[in-house]
């Protein structure tokens, strides 16, 4: 054991990434699932909505206007935050004369075929166009409400997780280092990849007897080493607050090989 003591190099030490991803997993997992379902949910409905609401912006901001034809009209009557909507198709001379096409939604209606309207379009994109008083694209509030609760919650997740992360590679990385007496170790059931919920004891610079425990994979280099029955084991712990503790292995620090 003070061999194995001896291998982890001093304060302060350069980890593998793989020794602490593993920890608080089921967090990353949750964050992930969420944020990447809520954000396929977001995008979907994002584009069956006509999509692209940023060029109604663009429109508002920068748009030329000029005289255009309805060329059909689309009774969808699509309610949108309470108002009812048609879909226009029309026509209008673009830039340099040549005939642009476009499509968007207006107040049902209220406009008819072969009536004179007014489009608006960018100068430089004249694809990018809209009716006078229309919208291009439909953005409903459940889309956004998909974001709030499932994207949004899905980032602050693996923004904890990481967080954590980074605190257990400072601690093992700065910690103290001692010996940890194995008290329980038992196989987690129902969790895929398999879990070791483990306890130990050890004693802090002070000599004080402490106690910790955490999850350990099983087929981590910790793991293996907890399966083969060792009993007695390197712990790192912080000096100002030993109850923060993890079991080591000299192999998962930079340096060191690998068994």
């Amino acid at each position: 054991m003070s061999r194995e003591l001896r291998q982890i190099p001093p304060a302060p030490r350069v980890l593998r990434w793989g020794a602490v991803l593993w920890h608080q997993w089921p967090i990353a997992l949750l964050g992930v699932t969420l944020a990447l379902y809520g954000g396929l949910w977001t995008l979907m409905f994002y584009f069956a909505s006509g999509g692209k609401p940023q060029d109604d912006i663009r429109l508002t901001r920068d748009a030329v206007q000029t005289q255009g034809q309805v060329d059909e009209l689309e009774l969808r009557k699509v309610d949108f935050r309470g108002q009812a909507l048609d879909q226009v198709f029309y026509s209008f001379p673009g830039p340099g004369g040549f005939p642009e096409k476009g499509k968007c939604f207006v107040p049902a209606d209220s406009l008819r075929v072969g009536e004179t309207i007014t489009v608006e379009f960018l100068p430089a994109n004249p694809h990018i166009n809209r009716a006078l008083g229309g919208r291009i694209g439909l953005l409903p509030n459940y889309v956004s409400l998909g974001f709030w609760i499932l994207v949004l919650p899905g980032i602050l997740c693996l923004l904890y997780w990481f967080t954590v992360v980074l605190r257990l590679r400072h601690l093992l990385s700065s910690g103290d280092v001692a010996v940890a007496e194995i008290l329980d170790l038992r196989l987690l059931p129902l969790i895929i990849p398999n879990m070791l919920d483990v306890h130990y004891s050890f004693r802090d610079r002070s000599a004080q007897l402490r106690t910790g425990g955490h999850w350990a994979r099983e087929r981590s280099l910790l793991g293996q080493r907890l399966r083969e029955g060792s009993n007695r084991l390197a712990v790192i712990h912080q000096r100002k607050n030993p109850r923060r503790s993890r079991l080591v292995c000299p192999a998962e620090f930079l340096g060191q090989l690998r068994p």
